[in-house]
């Protein structure tokens, strides 16, 4: 699920300058190499075609001083063309927000944009998995879910790195409507949750709470369907798989802005998180490879897979150096919030100068102070106020 409403001159929106300040995205370096996923290719998973999708990211990153990508392809569910022939406003919507935002997070890596035929589940997971095995994919990412169903561990082994292909993270939306979602309740796919940030008086980071307001909340849950993976046992009591696994800015206080059919709107949901953690791990994996490692697993279950990684900070003086710890907040019936792991906001959100090199090989390295500013940006679109949901 997530919101639209047109953006006026007047709006107030969170822009990629925004979001790449208050989370320390601008200030990950690698050795002295500035991240920009150099070398990485994110796959975007949707349904349907877009037909604006390029000329509405030409746009995009016109507006915001954002190179195109080196690379920008879309393909099949099944990796080649045709191309679907049916259309749905709400899925290309949803695919212009996740390869704008994956390219604002990670300027540098090459976008694949994967059109399932339809939104039907096995479509769609056929489209991760073909994804998956796609040469050069790092990550894929998947901004759609739905309710948990009884089967729904048979299609686990759709999100698992292919044999003979470097290390794929897959990463999905925890859900926008409270409750557990799949395929983020997947063992070996990175939940996302979403969190209202809010910015201090210069721009940065100011305080976060979760996700729970007039227009959705945050998903999460133990699972009614899958087990608790190894890598939780330390975060959470229950003999289920929970989510999320962590979060990112997903509310209404100050939606997203994104181009579409060639106009300017706000987005917010869970769906808009996704993307942003693909971005944050394609910068990861070039770290990786300034290291000669392997690029992130999201289906690795060792020490060195992602998830492992990710809640071995827990419980050390390393996860408030790497996470924002969100403890405020509303949950919902099943979720918990508070100090550590929870099921409103997972892990926290990323203090992404320490956290993407700490994933990257480097060690904790405590983040410099940040000095970015929050500038206003003009718009030029201005259409009446609308709303549409999914």
């Amino acid at each position: 699920m997530f919101a639209l409403c047109a953006v006026s001159s007047a709006a107030q929106f969170y822009s990629p300058a925004d979001i790449r300040t208050a989370y320390g995205i601008n200030n990950i370096n690698f050795g002295g190499n500035a991240a920009t996923g150099n070398g990485q290719t994110i796959a975007i998973i949707s349904a349907f075609h877009n037909s604006t999708i390029l000329s509405d990211l030409n746009t995009f990153d016109t507006q915001f001083g954002i190179a195109p990508p080196p690379s920008f392809s879309v393909v099949n569910q099944s990796g080649g063309v045709p191309l679907p022939t049916g259309t749905d406003a709400s899925f290309a919507q949803e695919s212009d927000f996740d390869v704008e935002w994956a390219h604002a997070i990670a300027p540098q890596a090459k976008i694949l944009l994967v059109e399932a035929n339809n939104n039907s589940d096995a479509n769609l997971f056929a489209a991760a998995a073909s994804a998956a095995k796609a040469d050069g994919t790092s990550v894929v990412s998947m901004s759609f879910g739905n309710p948990e169903f009884a089967t729904e561990n048979v299609f686990d082994s759709s999100f698992v790195t292919p044999a003979n292909h470097s290390g794929v993270s897959f990463v999905a939306s925890a859900g926008s409507n409270g409750g557990v979602a799949y395929p983020s309740a997947a063992p070996t796919v990175l939940a996302v949750g979403g969190t209202a940030l809010t910015l201090n008086a210069s721009g940065g980071y100011g305080s976060e709470q979760l996700w729970n307001d007039s227009s959705g909340a945050g998903g999460g849950g133990n699972s009614a369907i899958e087990a608790k993976p190894t890598y939780q046992n330390a975060a959470q009591s229950s003999t289920a798989r929970s989510t999320p696994d962590v979060s990112f800015h997903a509310a209404d206080n100050v939606p997203y802005v994104v181009c579409i059919g060639g106009q300017f709107f706000q987005f917010i949901g869970s769906d808009a998180a996704t993307p942003n953690w693909a971005g944050l791990l394609a910068l990861a994996d070039q770290g990786r490879a300034f290291k000669g490692l392997d690029p992130l697993d999201s289906s690795d279950m060792s020490a060195t897979g992602l998830l492992p990684q990710l809640y071995s900070l827990l419980g050390t003086p390393n996860y408030n150096l790497a996470f924002n710890d969100i403890t405020t907040g509303t949950p919902l019936a099943g979720q918990t919030i508070g100090a550590g792991y929870d099921t409103s906001t997972g892990l926290g959100s990323p203090k992404a100068d320490v956290l993407i090199p700490f994933l990257a090989g480097y060690g904790i390295v405590p983040e410099p102070a940040s000095i970015g500013l929050l500038l206003p940006l003009a718009i030029s679109s201005l259409l009446a106020r609308r709303r549409v949901t999914r």
